[in-house]
């Protein structure tokens, strides 16, 4: 039902109607370039890594395809279109009870720095923070909210 419908019966139904063609999102300023090079290195979660879980990927994202919720670009393009508002969050697998797991992207996670194999020992060593490691922070930490702070009820 379209919000517009809803007009005289609710009292959130203004609100829905701005919302028709979306809602309003910042997730932040834009990701330099190199930032969306380390993240794609990052790769997926480990939780999207075992054989299980890739065959899901595999099945889901044919799926989305399939039915025209998704499209694939592959990196090449991307690493030469170099899209403005471009940001990269690792796929995970989260288990489900009784089910096969669901795809989500986890946007919890900070793009750091890749570091040289033995500089991750040397650093706690030395007992240094390895915030100095982060390009960017999580899209989760440089997301605005632009929702209502209420529940709609």
């Amino acid at each position: 039902m379209s919000p517009a419908a809803c007009v005289d019966f609710h009292a959130f139904s203004g609100t829905l109607g701005e919302w028709e063609t979306g809602v309003p999102v910042d997730c932040g300023d834009a990701w330099e370039w190199e930032t969306v090079v380390a993240a794609v290195a990052q790769g997926a979660h480990k939780s999207a890594t075992s054989p299980e879980s890739i065959a899901l990927v595999a099945e889901d994202v044919a799926y989305q395809v399939k039915a025209g919720y998704a499209t694939i670009v592959p990196w090449e393009t991307l690493r030469h279109q170099r899209p403005a508002a471009l940001k990269i969050s690792p796929l995970a697998v989260v288990p489900q009870r009784k089910r096969r797991g669901r795809m989500i992207l986890d946007l919890s996670f900070a793009v750091r720095r890749q570091r040289l194999r033995g500089q991750k020992r040397q650093q706690r060593m030395a007992r240094q923070p390895t915030k100095t490691d982060d390009l960017q922070a999580s899209v989760n930490d440089t997301t605005v909210q632009q929702a209502p702070e209420g529940p709609v009820k």
